[in-house]
């Protein structure tokens, strides 16, 4: 059920960003998109979608519950998530209601941009490409051209639309760390897992603000939830490894870092299998990301050619021989870390408390999947590209530079970690033979 469950989340997920990438190329190739053109374009993705699910639905394993603990393990952990998601809706509803228009990069980049898109018609949306410096013209379109087809369906500009899919991108990755991590292990950890991400304050404070760092953190969960599952079922191991590519693809459309997150997962999982000499599991794998991930390439790849003004990322190499700058950054990864989640408010840090998720459910590491493993790798590979962004940066202030953008990196960063670390030491097989239904 769990694992149903989780698969129509994930699913769910890339209907919104098939949705938002085919509106955008409609826009770009055809021309402005009418409410019922949107309309055939969400309901034909959507039924793609439903068939995948029906299929991979029939195949899926189902297993049973492997714990064994008395039954208040399963139902006080159940209780807590049911009371710690009344009180986080609360307060990330009333925050929402505080700010309709989200926080000031909302209003400025990612809805500028949806209403460009939306209101842009004969090809006047290109103007977010004009070199105005704090629209970040050559931001990726994911969000923006979600949000513009969701006006596009209801035929208004109306506000709660970009905070209620700022919401629904947040409460999907919750229920695929929760949904996932259960149907993996198959014991009480799926809802701790999410319980951790609701005592994360500044991931729930990321929901309203209708920016695209709790989108991409979705995308980077689900990419790595579909490749453990491709690995622990291997009845559904191909589609699932092309769902992955897609999500990935997505994560990359959505803000320039997901690019990096690609060469993280494909970089892993590259060393991980040639380490391991998995020749062929390597070349399967490989091929099958590919597969999903191309469209999206393609579709970013042709965005920066065509329509980004040329620009060059790194624009100075002289910083990496200063010492200084090596050391100045290290202290702005300190600072991160001691604050983050949001910790600088009060409160337990997150990092703690996932340490006691390890201290009741890990065991020796033996047997580890080599997607595990791979997928371990992943998010320090992730924390040094960061580093070499600000190590290559031109920013004047690294220090505010670092401190303004650093904990946002991470947070995005934080639902596919709980989840990895959570699935991560499970040993190669999961069920035996008799725990299949």
């Amino acid at each position: 059920m769990s694992g149903s469950c989780a698969l129509a989340l994930i699913l769910a997920a890339l209907v919104l960003g098939t949705f938002s990438s085919a509106v955008f190329l409609w826009e770009w190739v055809v021309g402005a998109p009418t409410p019922l053109s949107a309309l055939i374009l969400l309901i034909g993705i959507t039924g793609v979608f439903i068939k995948v699910f029906l299929v991979l639905k029939r195949r899926i394993p189902l297993l049973q519950v492997a714990s064994v603990r008395h039954w208040v393990f399963h139902l006080l952990p159940a209780a807590c998530m049911v009371i710690g998601l009344i009180c986080s809706g609360i307060a990330v509803v009333r925050q929402a209601r505080q700010e309709p228009n989200g926080e000031w990069d909302a209003f400025a980049v990612w809805n500028l941009h949806a209403r460009f898109l939306y209101r842009g018609s004969e090809g006047a949306w290109k103007g977010i490409f004009a070199p105005v410096t704090w629209s970040n013209g050559g931001y990726p379109l994911l969000l923006p051209g979600l949000v513009n087809g969701a006006w596009t369906l209801v035929g208004d500009e109306r506000p709660i639309i970009p905070a209620m899919l700022a919401i629904a991108f947040g409460a999907l990755s919750i229920g695929i760390v929760w949904s996932g991590v259960s149907a993996l292990a198959r014991d009480e950890r799926g809802w701790l897992s999410a319980l951790v991400l609701l005592a994360t304050p500044s991931f729930l404070y990321l929901f309203p603000d209708q920016t695209a760092d709790i989108p991409i953190a979705l995308y980077m969960l689900a990419t790595m939830a579909l490749l453990q599952f491709a690995e622990a079922w291997r009845e559904v191991r191909r589609p699932m490894l092309v769902l992955a590519g897609l999500s990935a693809g997505f994560a990359a459309w959505t803000k320039d870092e997901g690019l990096l997150f690609v060469v993280a997962v494909l970089g892993s999982h590259l060393v991980t299998l040639a380490l391991l000499r998995y020749w062929r599991d390597l070349r399967t794998n490989l091929t099958m990301i590919g597969l999903g991930l191309a469209p999206i390439l393609a579709l970013l790849i042709s965005f920066k050619i065509f329509l980004i003004p040329g620009n060059n990322p790194v624009q100075t190499i002289g910083h990496a021989s200063s010492a200084g700058r090596y050391w100045e950054i290290l202290l702005g990864f300190y600072d991160a870390a001691k604050g983050f989640g949001g910790t600088w408010q009060g409160g337990i840090h997150p990092i703690l408390l996932l340490g006691l998720f390890l201290l009741l459910y890990a065991r020796p590491l033996r047997n580890l999947r080599p997607m595990s493993i791979s997928l371990a790798l992943v998010v320090p590979a992730m924390l040094g590209g960061y580093f070499l962004v600000y190590l290559f940066s031109s920013e004047g202030n690294l220090h505010d530079y670092i401190g303004g953008t650093l904990n946002r990196l991470c947070i995005q960063l934080w639902p596919a970690s709980v989840f990895m670390l959570a699935t991560g030491l499970l040993p190669t097989s999961t069920a035996t033979a008799n725990e299949i239904q």
